[in-house]
C-alpha cells in the first residue's frame, strides 16, 4: 500500500459509516460539477450506457448516474471508501458494481469498456511520472466516442499553504501527500493527442481553490 493509498484508507475510515461527513468530497451529496456533466449528456442524447467513476470515494457520484438509469461501475483503492459506497446505494435502493482497486492495475470483467467515465479529483493526487498510465487507462476502457469528465485543481488556484505566491513548484508535498496544480496546457497536452476537448472551463471554490474541468471525446486514431 502506497502513501496515498495510505493517507484516503485513513480519511474514509474517519468518515465512519456517514456519522462524521464534511468537507469538499467526503459527503453523500452530488457535486454540481457533475450533475452539469449529466446535463450535457442529456444534450448529446447519451441517457443510458455504462459508466466508469475513478476513485468513486463513498459513492456520491455513482448514486447520481444510478439514479437516472445508468449503469455504473466505481472503483476506489480505499477499501473504507467502497463500503460507504455500497451503504450509500442501498440507502438509495441502488445496485452497482463497486470494486476497491487501483484504477492504473483495473481490469473490468470481460474486457469491458465504458460509454462514459469520470474523475473528479485523482489524477491531481498522481505524480507525473503516471500520468501517461493514466491517461492511456482512460484510453483504453473507454469505447468508441466515449465521453471523459476530469475535475483537477489548477494553477490559478491562491493562498493554498505552500503553493502560490513565491513559490516555484506547481505541487504540495505534504508528509508524502502529493497534490498537483495543473495548468490548462498541461492538461492539454496530456490528452489532445488522444481525446477531443469538447470543453475545457474553470470554476472557483472559496477564495482559493481553482478546478479545471474537461469534458472529452474518444478520438479514434489510437490502438487500444
Amino acid at each position: 500500500m502506497d502513501y496515498e493509498q495510505k493517507f484516503f484508507e485513513k480519511v474514509w475510515k474517519n468518515v465512519g459509516d456517514w456519522k462524521n461527513q464534511g468537507g469538499a468530497y467526503r459527503t453523500k451529496i452530488s457535486d454540481q460539477i457533475v450533475d452539469e456533466f449529466i446535463d450535457y449528456l442529456k444534450e448529446q442524447k447519451i441517457t443510458k450506457g455504462t459508466v466508469l467513476d475513478i476513485g468513486c470515494g463513498g459513492g456520491r457520484h455513482v448514486v447520481s448516474f444510478s439514479k437516472r438509469n445508468y449503469s455504473v461501475t466505481g472503483i476506489d483503492y480505499s477499501n473504507s471508501a467502497v463500503i460507504l459506497a455500497e451503504r450509500l446505494c442501498k440507502e438509495f435502493g441502488l445496485s452497482a458494481e463497486l470494486e476497491a482497486v487501483d484504477f492504473l492495475k483495473y481490469k473490468p470483467k470481460d474486457e469491458k469498456q465504458f460509454r462514459i467515465s469520470l474523475d473528479i479529483g485523482c489524477l491531481h493526487h498522481l505524480r507525473k511520472k503516471y500520468w501517461n498510465r493514466f491517461r492511456d487507462q482512460v484510453y483504453r476502457l473507454l469505447q468508441k466516442e466515449g465521453y471523459f469528465c476530469l475535475v483537477v485543481l489548477g494553477s490559478e488556484s491562491k493562498g493554498i499553504r505552500g503553493y502560490g505566491s513565491g513559490q516555484d513548484k506547481t505541487y504540495i508535498l505534504d508528509n508524502g501527500h502529493y497534490t498537483k496544480f495543473f495548468s490548462r496546457k498541461e492538461l492539454l497536452d496530456l490528452f489532445e493527442p488522444y481525446f477531443s476537448i469538447e470543453k475545457c472551463f474553470s470554476v472557483s471554490r472559496g477564495k482559493s481553490k481553482q478546478f479545471w474541468v474537461l469534458y472529452m471525446k474518444k478520438l479514434n486514431i489510437v490502438k487500444n
